[in-house]
């Protein structure tokens, strides 16, 4: 899975920087503390994080991811004036088997990272899947 902070820059430019690398240290404690120790989790780059959920099925992941989903939802980022914020993100999940080239994996579940971003953010939607009428979650 692909996990993407929604409206991440916004974050930066409104609260700086500092604000920013708080929100990104609150991502990664409740991403740790959401997957168990034979998964992984890896920054790509900027907001964006990999989520690798080993011998799952896409329904476990997707439930695994949906809990992920309103943890950060819920969490509140504690901000340097003693204010705080909440951040939501935006999730592709994709199917791997032992045959797929990982590079085809991410991209597939970069694909539905994009619709799900498109179709309004703080979602998860799975390759191969179209979300119904744009719902949420």
């Amino acid at each position: 899975a692909l996990c993407d902070l929604d409206r991440f820059k916004s974050v930066n430019d409104t609260y700086g920087h500092e604000a920013g690398d708080r929100v990104l240290v609150a991502t990664a404690g409740v991403i740790n503390r959401a997957i168990r120790s034979v998964d992984e989790a890896f920054r790509m780059g900027g907001e964006e994080i990999l989520i690798l959920l080993r011998g799952v099925t896409a329904g476990e992941a997707h439930g695994v991811l949906e809990r992920l989903r309103g943890d950060l939802e819920r969490t509140a980022v504690a901000l340097a004036d003693g204010g705080s914020l909440h951040v939501t993100a935006s999730f592709g999940l994709a199917e791997a088997t032992l045959h797929t080239p990982i590079d085809q994996v991410i991209e597939q579940a970069d694909q539905a990272l994009y619709q799900a971003k498109r179709t309004g953010r703080n979602r998860i939607v799975r390759h191969g899947t179209i979300p119904a009428g744009g719902s949420a979650h």
